[in-house]
């Protein structure tokens, strides 16, 4: 009889433990994003254990022909299973398209440079071998946009004009033509965007972001998280004009929190992640723990012909290179 309570009491634990995670991603809860966008295989391994615990309590019970301990287990291996779908399956991806070579070709680059990376040649030597029309810079300042921008031969650049009081960085942009345009936002204290207006020849006029966002590293950071994402939805629904956007969002593809981004800029942009374990830009202690959070999107009507993530140029980001035609 007391096996059969614990049997019961652990099952309902179980399933408690499955509806927190669901629910959890529509509240939007800031651990979970913190678990997703940092350790997104440990989350993964979370739910596989849910899943099998659940499906072996269901098939125990069955076995003992525990009613309410089977449903309890069948229950947890549902929403186990569905939150790895979710978390897996869920986000939007995009394709790769092969078009024709006459079309004008618009290379984006993003690379967080990181504040403490001094192996600033390197870096540049990289991004002028990409030939891309714009750069977006992440923990930079005016001295170090300065510098890349020399040494990739681009003779146009505009830095933040608000540094971060943490690092004194800030995000910046480097173009091969000249800026038409150059805005820096208001944004919370640990995240920065820039933007900048081109000229492209064969294609027109242009909006580039560089935005730089902070992670979910406690409740406050969230908070802060969220009210920035949100005001860049709100600053990204006025663009008049076709834009790309491409920083380091401190997340990576399986978090709630950029699904919401990514659904709230779909109506003019459109994300450039591909595949279900996308290839990753930001390395930090082993490899298997690498992660993907820098991304660019392009245009609603673009489409992607290519990308590339580079190798190590001094920093714990790696720079991602798109390319996208109309």
């Amino acid at each position: 009889m007391i096996q059969s309570k614990l049997f019961v009491a652990f099952a309902t634990v179980l399933l408690v433990a499955a509806t927190s995670l669901v629910a959890a991603f529509y509240i939007q809860l800031w651990p979970l994003e913190l678990l997703v966008s940092f350790a997104p295989t440990a989350t993964t391994l979370l739910f596989i254990g849910v899943a099998v615990l659940g499906g072996l309590i269901a098939w125990k019970g069955g076995f003992r022909r525990h009613l309410i301990a089977t449903c309890l287990g069948a229950g947890a291996l549902l929403l186990g299973i569905f939150s790895l779908c979710y978390v897996m399956l869920g986000h939007p991806s995009a394709a790769v398209t092969t078009i024709s070579s006459s079309k004008q070709a618009i290379r984006f680059t993003t690379f967080n440079r990181e504040f403490s990376n001094t192996e600033l040649e390197r870096a540049s030597t990289y991004l002028r071998t990409q030939d891309s029309d714009v750069i977006a810079l992440q923990e930079a300042n005016p001295d170090v946009t300065k510098q890349i921008s020399e040494q990739t031969g681009f003779a146009h650049y505009y830095n933040a004009t608000r540094l971060n009081t943490v690092q004194y960085t800030s995000t910046a942009l480097v173009s091969k033509y000249p800026i038409l345009e150059s805005y820096t936002y208001e944004l919370e204290v640990h995240s920065s965007l820039v933007k900048i207006v081109i000229a492209i020849p064969r294609v027109g006029k242009m909006a580039f972001y560089s935005l730089h966002l902070t992670g979910p590293f406690s409740a406050q950071f969230y908070d802060e998280r969220m009210v920035d994402s949100n005001s860049v939805i709100n600053i990204l629904a006025k663009e008049t004009l076709p834009y790309a956007i491409g920083g380091d969002f401190n997340t990576t593809v399986y978090s709630p929190g950029l699904r919401h981004f990514t659904n709230g800029i779909a109506s003019s942009a459109q994300p450039t992640v591909s595949g279900m374990l996308p290839e990753c830009s930001r390395f930090k202690g082993l490899r298997i723990l690498c992660l993907r959070i820098d991304h660019v999107y392009i245009p609603r009507s673009a489409f992607m012909t290519k990308a590339t993530i580079s190798p190590d140029l001094g920093s714990d980001h790696r720079a991602l290179t798109v390319q996208f035609h109309f």
